[in-house]
């Protein structure tokens, strides 16, 4: 066995002021054997900043390549590299630890083997100044492990994770970006093949323009796509861009939490396969919040659920769409908004198969919400409380139902639904209701209240087993 190792002693460097510090060290360890720096220690007290690069190479069982940097310097552009592939068995791990502003720190590592791992930890803290970045790129075989973690403080820092995973294996992300005033980004990458998984969890406190890019593919039988994302700290203009795509028995699931002003949260899954599934929930609860936008779309083919839920309250202005399409194959559609105080939009739209929508909309001196269902088995729910409310509900095929309720002021209504075995109900109880019911053929049913205020009433039911009830009490 060979086996490699430079000491802290060895590698501990002192430069004086107005002076660079640079390290390139190369090994290669072969038959077993293991390459091994513990940390290389660069101090720097002016000048241009420390530069250090490690070139790891094992090969074996067993072997394994290790790594650590640390740098500290008074100036900023610290540059570290950490590159290692290991073979047969071998595993990876690394290391990077800086201080300074404007630092960049990459890692990179490959296995081909059974079961090998890469580990990478990147560390950046400045003591003033901005601008650090981090890079991490894994790639592993064969239930082999990636786990990538990076944590930033300071302003404008920018973290990047790209990971591969094939046959069994696993990808774990963890980026923490606090204590940012100029904004951080976070942009991971994950690709999980034959009955792999990938899971990333994002946590960023910034004061201001955190954004977050995370794309994560999956395939093979209870192989899973998982992100939780947090973005708090009372940040302004956060935004989270999630797509997720799941393919034969996969499964997605996003969670999104966001505590600030002007956010954006977009949520793109795609599950393909019998057994596959899609499963979002974005909360925007800030007290004294506004301006937030939700937009989740999902989509199941060939056997695959969808379920998203949206939370907006204590806030003001707020939109959220959600959109869900399964073929005839598919389990239920689920959909949910919930959204409180004033000035909020909600629409909904699902085209296939076990449709049911929820909207909820409370408080608030201007409402509004939409919801449209194509086939199979509809089923909607709107509730309006406060001022300015409107409403429509479209369904258009299959076991229909529809059930609307604008508590007083400005109410207005709007119920279409053409085929099968329809039913609607509509309560508008006070103010200036108006409300308009079309059901054209199947089961027809309809009720309606509208108790006090400027009532209006138009229905027009044309085929097959109608029925009718109206209560109106005038102003």
């Amino acid at each position: 066995m060979k086996k490699l190792t430079l000491t802290v002693a060895s590698l501990l460097f002192a430069i004086a002021a107005y002076s660079q510090n640079v390290f390139t060290n190369n090994q290669t360890a072969t038959n077993g054997g293991s390459n091994t720096v513990t940390t290389i220690s660069q101090t720097i007290s002016g000048g241009v900043g420390n530069t250090g690069e490690l070139n790891q190479t094992a090969d074996g069982d067993g072997s394994t390549n290790t790594a650590g940097i640390t740098q500290t310097s008074t100036v900023d552009q610290n540059t570290a590299k950490v590159t290692q592939v290991a073979t047969a068995s071998a595993d990876n791990t690394a290391t990077i630890d800086q201080n300074s502003a404007g630092a960049t720190a990459t890692i990179d590592q490959n296995t081909d083997s059974d079961g090998s791992s890469n580990t990478a930890t990147i560390t950046q803290a400045p003591t003033s100044g901005q601008g650090t970045t981090a890079t991490i790129n894994q790639k592993s075989h064969t239930a082999g492990a990636n786990t990538g973690t990076v944590t930033q403080e300071g302003n404008t820092e920018t973290a990047t994770l790209n990971q591969e995973a094939t046959h069994g294996g696993a990808n774990t992300a963890e980026i923490t970006q606090k204590d940012a005033n100029l904004g951080s980004t976070a942009d991971v990458t994950q690709n999980a093949t034959d009955f792999s998984s990938n899971t990333a969890v994002i946590l960023q406190q910034a004061d201001a323009i955190g954004n977050i890019l995370l794309n994560q593919t999956s395939t093979g039988m209870g192989s899973s796509n998982t992100a939780n994302v947090t973005q708090n700290g009372g940040s302004y203009q956060a935004s989270a861009d999630i797509t997720q795509d799941a393919k034969a028995a996969s499964s997605n699931e996003a969670t999104v939490v966001q505590n600030g002003w002007f956010e954006t949260v977009t949520v793109k899954q795609t599950a393909d396969g019998e057994g596959s599934s899609n499963k979002a929930s974005v909360d925007q609860n800030t007290p004294g919040g506004a301006n937030s936008m939700v937009s989740i779309t999902q989509n199941a083919i060939g056997g695959g659920a969808n379920e998203a839920t949206i939370a907006q309250a204590a806030s003001h202005g707020s939109t959220a769409t959600i959109e869900q399409n399964a073929d005839a194959l598919g389990s239920p559609n689920m959909a949910s908004i919930s959204q409180s105080n004033d000035e909020h939009v909600a629409y909904i739209k699902q085209i296939g198969t076990g449709n049911s929508a929820d909207i909820s909309q409370l408080e608030g001196p201007s409402h509004d919400a939409s919801i449209t269902q194509t086939g199979m088995d509809n089923s909607v729910q709107i509730g309006q409380a406060g001022i300015n409310q409107t409403g429509k509900v479209t369904q258009t095929g299959n076991e229909n139902f529809a059930y609307l309720t604008q508590l007083a002021e400005g109410n207005m209504a709007e119920i279409t639904q053409t085929g099968n075995s329809n039913s609607a109900s509509l309560e508008q109880l006070g103010s200036l209701n108006t409300a308009t019911f079309t059901q054209n053929g199947d089961g027809n049913s309809i009720f309606a209240v509208q108790n006090g205020g400027g009532n209006t009433f138009t229905s027009t039911q044309t085929g097959n087993n109608n029925s009718f009830s109206i209560t109106q009490n005038g102003i």
